[in-house]
């Protein structure tokens, strides 16, 4: 029986193409389940994409994210063109505080999806506490960008943008297009707390 080592996690070869994986060494008993079958379907089937998520969800959730980057590292070549691995790996670097690496997960995601607006709002987070000098020439263009191909979704998802671009006028002293932007996010979204409570801010 052939052993392949990747990272911190060990994959034994088996019959079939399959693999069976390792159980992280940190598992808490709540995933263990679902871990195991997941492992078994790999041992069947080296390529399902939906249990390689699940091994790479519980590495991730035990602190194996070296193991967790690995795997998802995998489901990419497995389906080229889906955001979920990009992400998750996304969300792994900040954990890591690897920010460069996690602002290019995100990119990656909106070079994917165009409309999907949480990969908008990471990055605009890693503008304003951290990577401003990779973003600060370019953040409003792809804000811009973001709010014009997700017109067609409406609600909540439409007004962030305009909060978002509201917090980065502001963050510049444009009190007049920071004003405009909060304003239309309440238009969309009444419900919209954090503009809102700009605004309120900005009356003091």
């Amino acid at each position: 029986m052939a052993v392949l080592i990747s990272g911190a996690s060990t994959y034994f070869l088996w019959p079939r193409n399959g693999i069976k994986v390792s159980p992280p060494a940190n598992m808490e008993e709540r995933y263990r389940a679902s871990f195991e079958a997941a492992s078994a379907i790999l041992a069947k089937d080296k390529n399902d994409y939906d249990s390689w998520l699940t091994v790479a969800r519980v590495r991730a959730w035990s602190g194996d994210f070296t193991g967790a980057l690995n795997v998802y590292g995998r489901m990419t070549k497995l389906k080229t063109d889906d955001i979920i691995p990009y992400f998750n790996m996304g969300d792994i670097y900040i954990t890591l505080k690897d920010y460069v690496k996690a602002g290019e997960m995100y990119e990656k995601v909106i070079e994917l999806n165009p409309k999907w607006t949480n990969a908008y709002r990471e990055i605009f987070t890693l503008y304003r506490f951290g990577l401003n000098h990779k973003y600060d020439e370019k953040i409003e263009g792809m804000l811009k960008a973001g709010l014009l191909k997700s017109q067609d979704l409406g609600g909540p998802g439409v007004s962030d943008f305009y909060t978002m671009l509201g917090l980065y006028y502001r963050g510049r002293g444009e009190d007049a297009k920071a004003i405009e932007n909060f304003k239309q996010a309440l238009v969309i979204d009444p419900g919209n707390s954090g503009a809102k409570r700009e605004l309120e801010e900005m009356k003091k």
